[in-house]
């Protein structure tokens, strides 16, 4: 076992990271899956060399995937990000406490750095909501909550809470 209370903040931040990507599909493990990461990533790349399309092992991947997969990415943070903001307010607790909680929540981890315990009665339902939304899938909660006409709106708002 170990003690993330005693991790370097650098230390925790690549917890976080390795929390949201979270595991290959097919895997029991929570988070964005990999080939999401990695769509972002080759999407990325190729918009740096200017092309259009993303390539990987001579195979071009659908232009059609990209909008579900950053919508997939936006839930994610945005979602931990507004939960970590108020949980943190909330409870008076350091940022990357918030962050570490909210994120290992969302992405259905169960690590914690000894905060979730302590919690107040509004931030352990934020936490458990996200649970919820992690294990469903961010995608799968918007869809269900938004119309058709909405959901742009609803991309748009997420959008903007992350810068």
């Amino acid at each position: 076992t170990l003690d993330f209370t005693k991790m370097t903040e650098g230390g925790i931040f690549v917890m976080i990271c390795l929390m949201i990507v979270g595991g290959s599909p097919g895997s029991t493990a929570g988070g964005m899956k990999t080939t999401t990461f990695a769509v972002i990533l080759l999407s990325v790349f190729a918009s740096a060399r200017g092309r259009k399309d993303c390539q990987v092992f001579g195979r071009r991947i659908e232009s059609d995937i990209l909008p579900s997969v950053l919508s997939i990415f936006i839930m994610y943070t945005a979602l931990s990000s507004i939960a970590a903001v108020t949980v943190s307010h909330l409870e008076g607790i350091p940022m990357i406490d918030a962050v570490f909680e909210c994120v290992s929540a969302m992405a259905t981890v169960g690590l914690t750095m000894g905060v979730t315990p302590e919690l107040g009665f509004i931030s352990k339902i934020i936490v458990a909501c996200l649970m919820i939304i992690g294990r469903v899938g961010s995608l799968t909660v918007l869809m269900a909550v938004a119309s058709p006409r909405d959901l742009f709106d609803l991309y748009l708002l997420c959008f903007c809470n992350l810068i």
